[in-house]
């Protein structure tokens, strides 16, 4: 019995060791289990937002809303004054070239017309009659209508002078009374300066002398006027003179040039009334004819109105091609130029992009109003590349001119360049690790910058590097993250997924 007491020791020796070691690898194991548990290491790929630099065109742009509008507004008129007999359209209708859009009633016009001509037609005949009747002197009721036409003259003559001869003497009492208002003025200004008379007499005095001067400048002024009445009286008299003697001696070889040349002029005159008549004749149109297609936009007649000569009867916007103007301000208008490259938006074809060129910048500015003061504006105009039907007259629109660009350039995000004393700098992620890269920029966009140096393309940056905290790296920080990758990769399967488990 002694000899297995002796041997008994030994084994509990070892049993209590088995124990102590199994206690403390299950101590060892809750704690890598609870380690596991509560640490939680930084995942570098879900703190921080990210995106892949690419190659993309990096622009500065003018930004600005407009409205799309017809090419051209034409409007439709006559060159003359006729009656409309039907308008075949209505607004908003949608016409093509050359489809009748107005009839009108013009009969009537030209059988007036035409009457006209041959009114005129037979005045000429009776003109070159008169030329044959040139040589023959003045006889009977001629003679006596020149003879009572001197008479006359010779009455008015003598009416004239008799005028002025009225007027020099109402002058000459104007005169006098002018005379006796100044002095009245005169002596009511020294008794009103020594105030022995009222305001009230002293004003009336100067009204009577202002009332006075101006009958004189009246009566001065109907005297001109009288002057030259006589003159032309004279004028008269001296013209019925010469008609009397002329009337008596048609012979004399230079009243026949002068009156027969008188005649000539007559019939040339009548010649081109004629002219004149068949001219307008030729004005008048049967129907009015769209030159475009498009869509009436105005109808300013009615059936049987009159079409006044000139004035807009249909307006029509071509809708063959469609432009956009905008509303430029006075500060983004100096970076525009004709030619410049935009693309134009519409909120109702949002998946939509149209190409256009600045066409027109307008040579003024304008005063725009708006809510709280006025701005100035200038209005600048695109013409599209390739519209379709889906964009219509009247959309609102989006425009961005680009004022310079780089086409095809690695580029990435204004903001997502860090900005230091020692240059610039994007933060870089490779899946494990994020690194502080330095970067060489080259044209700065609106948005993005080009990437010269640094970068390559599929570089995987954070999109905000203000929001990066990089802590720092000590033998405790060391030490504990080689302890989490070391249970990590010998920890089973099952356990891992039970910490997981209870972590969620």
């Amino acid at each position: 019995m002694r000899i297995l007491r002796i041997q008994n020791k030994p084994v509990k020796i070892i049993l209590r060791i088995l124990i102590t070691l199994i206690v403390i690898l299950v101590i060892l194991a809750l704690a890598a289990f609870a380690f596991l548990y509560l640490y939680t290491p930084d995942n570098l790929a879900e703190m921080y937002e990210y995106d892949t630099i690419k190659r993309s065109d990096v622009s500065q742009q003018v930004l600005t809303t407009g409205h799309i509008r017809p090419f051209d507004t034409l409007p439709i008129f006559v060159d003359t004054a006729q009656k409309v007999g039907k308008v075949h359209v209505k607004l908003g209708d949608t016409v093509e070239a050359g489809q009748t859009i107005i009839t009108y009633d013009v009969a009537k016009e030209r059988n007036d017309l035409q009457r006209k001509i041959e009114s005129a037609r037979l005045n000429i005949e009776n003109a070159r009659l008169n030329l044959q009747s040139i040589s023959l002197p003045a006889e009977g009721n001629e003679l006596l209508q020149y003879n009572s036409d001197v008479t006359t003259a010779e009455f008015n003559v003598q009416q004239a002078q008799n005028n002025i001869k009225n007027l020099d003497k109402k002058i000459e009492q104007q005169l006098k009374a002018l005379e006796t208002a100044q002095e009245d003025v005169d002596r009511n200004q020294f008794l009103y300066d020594a105030g022995e008379l009222p305001k009230v007499q002293y004003d009336a005095s100067i009204t009577v002398l202002e009332n006075a001067q101006l009958a004189l400048e009246d009566l001065q002024i109907t005297q001109e006027s009288g002057q030259d009445t006589l003159e032309t009286r004279q004028t008269q008299l001296q013209d019925a003179q010469q008609k009397l003697s002329n009337a008596q001696d048609k012979m004399s070889d230079e009243a026949n040039t002068i009156k027969y040349r008188q005649q000539e002029i007559s019939i040339q005159l009548i010649e081109q009334q004629i002219a004149q008549y068949e001219a307008d004749m030729a004005l008048f149109t049967d129907e009015s004819v769209s030159p475009a297609g498009g869509i009436v936009t105005s109808v300013n007649i009615s059936d049987g109105g009159i079409a006044s000569r000139g004035a807009t009867l249909i307006e029509i916007d071509v809708t063959e091609s469609i432009i956009a103007e905008a509303d430029v301000t006075e500060y983004d208008v100096p970076n525009l130029k004709v030619g410049m490259e935009s693309d134009i938006t519409s909120g109702g074809l949002p998946d939509k992009i149209y190409k256009a060129q600045i066409s027109k910048i307008a040579a003024e500015a304008q005063e725009k109003e708006k809510s709280s003061d006025d701005e100035v504006i200038v209005p600048v105009q695109f013409t599209l590349t390739a519209p379709d039907e889906n964009l219509k007259i009247g959309y609102t629109v989006d425009i961005a001119v680009y004022t310079a660009k780089q086409e095809d350039v690695l580029a990435l995000p204004i903001q997502s360049v860090l900005l230091e004393d020692e240059g610039e700098f994007v933060y870089v992620f490779d899946g494990e690790t994020l690194t502080k890269t330095q970067i060489s920029t080259g044209f700065y966009g609106d948005s993005s910058v080009e990437i010269v140096y640094g970068l390559s393309t599929g570089d995987r940056y954070v999109i905000n590097p203000l929001s990066v905290n990089i802590p720092k790296e000590n033998w405790f920080t060391t030490a504990r993250d080689w302890l989490y990758n070391t249970l990590m990769l010998y920890t089973p399967d099952y356990a891992l997924t039970k910490i997981k488990e209870l972590k969620s």
